[in-house]
C-alpha cells in the first residue's frame, strides 16, 4: 500500500506545525529568511541598514531600532513575536554598547594621531581611554550574549 501524496503532504504539514508550536511553547519562534535577505520572526521582520538593525511589524511600523548587534535584534524580535514586548534593558545595553564602541574608536584615533605628532603623554592617556571603553563595550556585549545564548539553547 503506497501513501497518497496529498495525505503525505498533509502529514508533513501537520508535523511542521507541531514542531513550530513546540518551539514556541519553549519560548522560541522559528525564524525564516525572506527573499530580500531580511529575517522574519513571527510577524516581525529584522532588516539591516547601514550596519544597524531595525525590527518592523507586518505593517512596516518600527518596533525597535536602531540596534547595534544582531544578537539584540534576534532576542527582541523573538520577544515581540511571543507577545512579551520590547525588553528595555536589552535595548539599553545595546545602546551603551554602541556608545562605548564609538568612544573606543575616537580614543584610538586620537592616540594614533598623538603618536604621529610625538605627543606620547596624550597618546598614552587616549590609549588608556580606549582600553576602558573596550572593556565596557565587551561587558555590555556579554550581557546581551547571555540572553542570546539562552535563546539558542532552546533549539
Amino acid at each position: 500500500m503506497q501513501a497518497n501524496p496529498k495525505n503525505l503532504f498533509d502529514q508533513f504539514t501537520k508535523l511542521a506545525r507541531n514542531v513550530k508550536q513546540d518551539f514556541k511553547n519553549k519560548g522560541l519562534v522559528v525564524p525564516s529568511r525572506l527573499p530580500n535577505g531580511d529575517i522574519q520572526v513571527g510577524t516581525y521582520v529584522i532588516n539591516r541598514k547601514n550596519h544597524l538593525y531595525y525590527i518592523r511589524d507586518k505593517n512596516q511600523q518600527l518596533q525597535a531600532g536602531p540596534l547595534n548587534l544582531a544578537q539584540t535584534a534576534v532576542v527582541v524580535a523573538n520577544d515581540l513575536a511571543l507577545g512579551r514586548g520590547v525588553d528595555a534593558t536589552m535595548v539599553r545595553n545595546d545602546a551603551w554598547y554602541g556608545y562605548r564602541e564609538f568612544d573606543e574608536q575616537i580614543a584610538t584615533h586620537i592616540a594614533d594621531v598623538a603618536r604621529k605628532e610625538k605627543d606620547y603623554n596624550r597618546a598614552e592617556i587616549s590609549q588608556h581611554k580606549a582600553v576602558i571603553a573596550q572593556e565596557q563595550k565587551l561587558q555590555y556585549k556579554r550581557s546581551i550574549d547571555t540572553r542570546y545564548n539562552k535563546l539558542c539553547k532552546l533549539t
